[in-house]
């Protein structure tokens, strides 16, 4: 899965193409390639408020772990020069892996903060868990699963 990120300035209601992605993909040892078509990448903009309110769980679950990976970045920064304001990031950070469930991040940064609050910095090994973490440590909702409800993403995440 990818995440595409983009900023776009504010427009009047319509629906437009941002940009069109094509896959091609081998397999390797199989001397096998594939291709997938194009496909457009649209988005809405709207003035109804209760449209541009709606929040795809499944989707919203991808963003918060980049919120995750960029709070991660931003504490390693941090934690070179301000270790205090390093341990609320990751604290932040913490609190939204415990309501996403996601356990085995949610122990890395306890690990990270105990480091950190021991040592008043990060070592590189720490970091780089962290940082592989934040990429990798993601769940996927299961059917019948309990997600944070809208009104938590929100808050949690400032959307």
């Amino acid at each position: 899965m990818y995440i595409l990120e983009f900023t776009l300035p504010a427009r009047p209601p319509a629906r437009i193409r941002l940009a069109q992605v094509g896959l091609t993909y081998e397999v390797p040892g199989k001397g096998y390639r594939g291709e997938v078509p194009p496909v457009d990448v649209v988005v809405e903009f709207t003035t109804n408020d209760s449209l541009a309110a709606r929040i795809d769980p499944q989707v919203m679950q991808w963003v918060q772990q980049r919120n995750i990976e960029m709070l991660v970045k931003q504490a390693t920064v941090e934690a070179r020069t301000d270790p205090a304001k390093a341990a609320k990031t990751l604290e932040l950070a913490r609190n939204m892996t415990v309501k996403l469930g996601n356990s085995a991040m949610t122990q890395a940064l306890d690990r990270a903060m105990g480091e950190l609050k021991g040592s008043k910095t990060l070592s590189l090994g720490t970091q780089k868990t962290l940082k592989i973490g934040a990429k990798t440590q993601t769940l996927k909702a299961e059917p019948g699963g309990e997600l944070p409800s809208d009104e938590e993403i929100r808050k949690i995440t400032g959307a």
